[in-house]
């Protein structure tokens, strides 16, 4: 079932799906992201939304894992014990999945835990697919982008997706696919349009992205979380998509125009 989903006023201020990105020269802000002083779902959202944008913001300006964290920590967020260095388990070729990262925010008097997932193609291999020139369309289906829990949390607070085109655009979507107490999962469609050959050939509004997950209780044992991306292309059509403790489910037809990314564990928060 479709998970409808509270955004940001400013994701409102994305007119045409794009919003301005500042030059990686800016400092970092030195205010934390306050938006509110107490917790309940729907501010957790908006506040899920901010992170979003803010930190994907940082990785289109060139910031580096340890850039993010570091920027983070000044706002309160500090990132859950040392970082993975397992190689993912299952990456395709043209796609960048590193292990998502488990934060826990104590700012503005918070007590709440952000598992953040990112993604990026690695080349161009995706024009081989566009056969609609020099016009706008979609690649195949919708696209797949997720989060899976280890286990399910005692409640959960909010979640956010943008995607980046290879211009720099940022997309923000409205709702999920399906979220619960194990993860967040959303299929968006994917575009590709001929912007002439003197303005980079062609665009794609997929080419990074990232996942925000809001969790309010974490309950008790350890927690991890892995990053899921699926791609398809051709006369595609989703079967269905779903997500649950440590998987998230995509199936398309025909199943051959496609494959499924898989990130490698994240750090692991042990809240009792």
């Amino acid at each position: 079932m479709r998970q409808t989903t509270r955004v940001l006023a400013v994701s409102l201020m994305l007119i045409a799906g794009s919003v301005a990105v500042p030059s990686i020269s800016q400092a970092a802000p030195s205010a934390p992201l306050c938006l509110v002083s107490s917790f309940d779902s729907s501010t957790s959202l908006s506040r899920a939304d901010e992170i979003n944008l803010e930190t994907s913001g940082w990785r289109q300006r060139g910031a580096t894992q340890a850039e993010v964290d570091r920027r983070l920590a000044k706002q309160g967020i500090v990132r859950i014990g040392a970082s993975p260095d397992v190689e993912p388990l299952s990456i395709k070729g043209d796609l960048n999945l590193p292990a998502p990262t488990l934060y826990h925010d104590t700012s503005c008097g918070q007590n709440r835990w952000y598992v953040i997932g990112n993604f990026n193609w690695r080349n161009r291999a995706w024009e081989s697919e566009a056969n609609c020139y020099p016009y706008r369309c979609v690649l195949g289906a919708d696209d797949v982008a997720g989060i899976a829990l280890s286990r399910p949390v005692a409640s959960y607070g909010g979640w956010s997706f943008v995607h980046y085109d290879t211009k720099g655009a940022s997309y923000l979507a409205s709702y999920a696919e399906d979220a619960n107490t194990s993860g967040v999962v959303y299929a968006e469609p994917d575009y590709v349009q001929w912007m002439g050959t003197s303005n980079g050939g062609w665009k794609y509004d997929w080419a990074s992205g990232q996942i925000v997950y809001s969790i309010a209780d974490p309950g008790c044992g350890p927690l991890r979380a892995l990053t899921v991306v699926s791609h398809n292309w051709s006369t595609t059509s989703i079967n269905g998509v779903g997500v649950g403790p440590w998987s998230i489910s995509v199936s398309w037809s025909p199943s051959a125009y496609g494959w499924k990314a898989v990130s490698s564990g994240s750090n692991t928060l042990t809240p009792c």
